[in-house]
């Protein structure tokens, strides 16, 4: 008998989930397959699968097709309640998360169809309120059950489910019309994942306590400072906009809008030129999408932007207005950016900015890389600089460790990626950190050469090698990885400059984690870091970074100082910027001469760098 109820049960989810015929007939079968079940699956003699079929009893009515839809809902919802009799925290906790995760959702389903049947009554009041407790509950139980869990594996296979928990809660919050409670679990559930990361690579840190309201208005260090963040659920898109005065909630029925956007962008960056061609239309799309006129503050000119998942991809303050301009037109002291309020609270304020450490083109093979590290070393009464072949990783974190801890500026020119499968293995090259890929032989096609070996055991390192580019390899044991990052401990550090390619790019597999290179440097200290969204230039980098620093003094804020070099740089004429170069103490002689070639074939008064690729890369992340 307990065979054949396990046979009944795996036919019930066989039809639950199956292709051909009538949706509607399948569900049918499914329910009368769990309920023949249920004869043998008595609570009495198997409480457990008692409770798993009536949890996926729920699951078949809550999809019904047939009958009445609010009795379907009312009957999903007592068999979640019955489940739950056996479900408890105490005894199966797991399951208890998950079954409270469900009734959840069953509950907003039956407030969505109240809603649509009559005007506001007591049930949907009642309803709204059982849906919030039941979250609650649930995410109360998912926060001990993620101090308990052991090992990465078990934690990333509920991240998924825990995420939907906060964006129930998210929308319940919204229905309910409490939006700072709302903006406080998409904080919350922004900074859990991170969190946990930290606490992998340094166990003695604390979790920080989730972020407030009233902690959040005090990142408003004025009264012209306004705070957009975006919170994409897999109905909406809700962006809450907060001023000293007042906090607004815009939502917009367009994620899966925004979702194909993406797969476009992504798909055109692998071919360069037409995504060169295409970014202007792409970024308008996306405006679009978020109606960003709609949502600007009146009366505001500086910005804190929190992007949520895949908003992490985009320049926003390069999204175009109705007037030909661009958002940070709009912003004149600047527009910033963190991956949650929560940890842009936590970065302790440096004003010191005198001690430069800088790695200067490791791999020797961008051209524009040494102009750069001159310029900047310039501007610093102390500067410790690693050319070529001079930065290695085992001399940054042996020879120069405490210069690079105490440093009030790191600054790496160099080449950067970013792990989409392992994020804690995505890096900055250092010298000797990129593997030439052997041809394969005409013969057999095969690759003669083998990756190398864990020296006197002869097998082959996991994990230590990443595909880069078409031919090359990147050894993470030769680069400065994010787990690395992260292990340090900077003391006095205003800003780290990540000029490479796609240093702030991130996974948006998981739309909750901002796992990438700038969070290990705010982590490890850092108050600011700058970090670009694509492969850039190497010129244009080269003279954005030089204005960049030129226009960074103590009393101006990173993302000002970036602002104002990305405005003046879009604009610049080859005659402002020849003029720029001549006048500037950042060039020497030769360098002077070797721009000026280079600026040569534009007109006088063309402005070679306006295109977006050239001036919107780089994002300031921090304070």
């Amino acid at each position: 008998p307990q065979s054949w109820a396990d046979t009944q049960h795996n036919l019930a989810a066989a039809y639950s989930e199956r292709i051909n015929g009538s949706r509607a007939e399948n569900l049918e079968w499914a329910i009368e397959y769990y309920q023949a079940a249920l004869t043998v699956y008595t609570r009495e003699d198997f409480p457990e699968k008692w409770a798993m079929t009536q949890n996926n009893l729920a699951v078949a009515y809550r999809n019904r097709i047939n009958g009445s839809r609010a009795e379907n809902l009312e009957r999903a919802i007592e068999y979640y309640q019955a489940a739950l009799t056996v479900r408890t925290f105490e005894a199966l906790p797991i399951d208890n998360v998950e079954t409270l995760s469900n009734l959840g959702f069953a509950y907003l389903a039956k407030l969505d169809h109240l809603k649509q049947a009559q005007p506001p009554d007591h049930q949907q009041t009642a309803t709204l309120q059982s849906a919030y407790d039941t979250f609650l509950a649930a995410l109360r139980g998912a926060t001990v059950l993620r101090q308990l869990e052991s090992g990465n594996e078990a934690k990333e296979k509920h991240d998924l489910q825990w995420d939907r928990l906060y964006e129930g809660m998210v929308q319940v919050c919204l229905e309910r019309g409490s939006d700072q409670e709302a903006l406080e679990y998409a904080e919350a559930n922004k900074a859990r994942n991170l969190g946990e990361l930290i606490a992998q690579r340094r166990p003695e840190a604390q979790p920080p306590a989730p972020i407030t309201f009233a902690q959040i208005t005090q990142l408003l260090t004025t009264p012209t400072t306004a705070l957009i963040e975006w919170y994409i659920t897999n109905q909406e898109i809700v962006t809450f906009i907060v001023t000293r005065d007042e906090l607004t909630v815009h939502r917009c029925p367009k994620q899966e809008e925004l979702e194909n956007l993406v797969i476009e962008y992504k798909k055109d960056y692998q071919n360069k030129d037409l995504w060169l061609e295409k970014l202007p239309t792409y970024l308008q799309r996306l405006g679009e999408i978020l109606a960003i006129p709609a949502i600007l503050p009146p009366g505001c000119d500086k910005l804190i932007l929190i992007p949520h998942w895949y908003l992490h991809l985009f320049p926003l303050h390069a999204l175009p207005l109705d007037d030909e301009q661009h958002l940070l037109d709009r912003f004149p002291q600047g527009i910033q950016y963190a991956p949650s309020c929560q940890l842009l609270y936590q970065i302790q304020p440096q004003s010191h900015f005198t001690q430069l450490i800088a790695l200067q083109n490791p791999t020797e093979d961008l051209l524009y890389t040494d102009l750069e590290v001159a310029s900047i070393a310039s501007n610093f009464s102390l500067s410790h600089v690693l050319p070529g072949k001079q930065a290695t990783k085992t001399n940054l974190l042996e020879n120069y460790l405490t210069q690079l801890q105490n440093a009030h500026c790191a600054h790496f020119s160099c080449h950067g990626f970013f792990d989409s499968e392992s994020p804690l293995r995505s890096a900055l090259v250092l010298s000797g950190g990129i593997i030439l890929d052997t041809p394969s032989t005409p013969e057999t096609g095969e690759t003669p050469s083998t990756p190398p070996q864990k020296e006197g055991t002869g097998e082959e390192e996991p994990n230590r090698y990443v595909q880069w580019r078409t031919g090359k390899t990147a050894d993470t044991a030769q680069c400065l990885t994010l787990a690395e990052i992260l292990e340090l401990q900077f003391q006095n550090c205003r800003l780290a400059v990540l000029s490479a390619c796609e240093t702030g790019l991130i996974d948006t597999t998981n739309r909750s984690d901002y796992i990438g290179l700038p969070t290990g440097f705010l982590h490890a200290g850092a108050m600011g870091v700058l970090a670009s969204l694509w492969q850039v230039n190497d010129i244009s980098t080269a003279l954005l970074m030089v204005k960049f620093y030129e226009l960074l003094t103590p009393n101006t804020s990173i993302s000002l100082a970036l602002h104002q070099a990305q405005l003046w740089f879009k604009s610049a004429t080859t005659k402002t910027l020849q003029t720029w170069v001549k006048d500037s103490p950042s060039f020497s002689a030769k360098q002077k001469e070797d721009i000026e070639t280079q600026l040569d074939g534009y007109g006088s008064e063309e402005k070679p760098y306006n295109k977006i690729h050239h001036w919107a890369a780089f994002c300031a992340i921090g304070l």
